[in-house]
């Protein structure tokens, strides 16, 4: 296994599985309501990552008036592939290709806000309905924001690693630690504030 690989697998563990684990340990829910969700939230989970971050990238492309010339939006799990996911495009400029590299993590951030929002209005307190709301709208974000800045922090890989030929290495080392920050505070607050559920109202 590669450094990237390992560090994917250890982001996925503490970013998605855990967290998972830990917000239904700390409800008022009996294993026998939430154990399935346990199982089934990160599948789901790992089964649509690529999927929404590869077409987050196409609506990118799409919106600046680039062609896509080639993709693959889903890693061939049936042969052992598990991260070869991809969009190319014709050629870019500066801000058509600040716009195609940063889509998914604007998608991130968007979706982040949007979980608050879901949060505050939804009235199930069903397990696998909060649970999903959390792994896909909060879970999902942290870890694409923080698994790919890590890849340009530790191995100079990924998208944020070819921002920073468009926008310099400053401003690169920002936009990731300022996403990872929102990301890393709103789940944090979503995990302290709906401790207890669904006794607890939030």
């Amino acid at each position: 296994m590669t450094i990237n690989q390992i560090l994917a697998t250890v982001e996925m563990a503490v970013l998605v599985i855990l967290p998972v684990i830990l917000f239904y340990q700390r409800s008022s829910w009996t294993k026998r309501n939430y154990l399935i969700s346990v199982v089934l939230l990160p599948i789901i989970w790992f089964s649509t990552y690529a999927l929404l971050h590869e077409i987050s990238h196409m609506i990118g492309a799409t919106l600046v008036g680039l062609k896509i010339t080639d993709y693959r939006l889903i890693p061939e799990f049936w042969k052992g592939d598990f991260s070869h996911a991809w969009v190319n495009t014709t050629d870019w400029n500066s801000f058509q290709g600040f716009v195609v590299l940063s889509s998914p993590y604007l998608r991130d951030i968007l979706f982040l806000v949007t979980g608050v929002v879901i949060l505050e209005r939804q009235k199930s307190r069903s397990a696998f309905v909060t649970g999903l709301i959390l792994t896909m709208f909060f879970l999902s974000p942290l870890y694409d924001i923080a698994n790919n800045f890590s890849g340009y922090v530790i191995e100079k890989y990924g998208d944020f690693n070819a921002l920073s030929f468009l926008i310099g290495n400053s401003w690169t080392y920002t936009m990731g630690l300022v996403f990872s920050g929102i990301a890393i505070i709103l789940v944090l607050n979503v995990l302290y504030r709906y401790k207890g559920l669904p006794e607890s109202q939030g």
